[in-house]
């Protein structure tokens, strides 16, 4: 297997062992719902709908994550590279929706892009931002089954 491949398939693989951790199947069929979520930019992001046509690799981080969440967006990078050395870039897109929203704001998703060397500039990565935490709640733990707790620190 080449590297574009394996590289993808490994940043699949991770993103569906998180996700099937955290709750029901780890594939969704999302084509009826649909959510209004702010990208980097402060426009808004009709997810899935601005997605079809497309391959769209997700996963759910928060920016003061120093855990999985690098790891996961690392995973994402190095996909999005070969997608782009491989020459189907346009074919897949790789989307990262907070879950701290209170925290998450378009200058601190794009300052965790700056930091992690995640080119935006490509066209196809989103950071995508729920408005509330109500909202996050309602599309990261109710229609994905990723459930997460604000704590504070001990």
């Amino acid at each position: 297997m080449n590297t574009t491949l394996k590289s993808f398939f490994t940043a699949l693989f991770i993103i569906v062992l998180i996700t099937a951790c955290g709750g029901p199947d780890a594939l969704y069929d999302l084509s009826g719902d649909t959510y209004q979520l702010r990208n980097t930019d402060s426009t808004l992001v009709d997810f899935p709908g601005d997605f079809k046509g497309n391959i769209t690799l997700i996963t759910f981080i928060y920016t003061n994550c120093q855990t999985a969440c690098p790891v996961l967006t690392l995973a994402l990078k190095r996909a999005q590279e070969d997608a782009a050395s491989g020459g189907y870039a346009d074919a897949v897109n790789f989307a990262e929706i907070s879950f701290d929203p209170a925290r998450d704001t378009p200058e601190a998703l794009r300052q965790y892009a700056a930091d992690r060397h995640v080119d935006l500039d490509a066209g196809n990565w989103y950071f995508l931002l729920p408005e509330s935490e109500a909202r996050a709640k309602e599309v990261v733990q109710e229609t994905f089954g990723i459930r997460f707790e604000k704590t504070t620190p001990e």
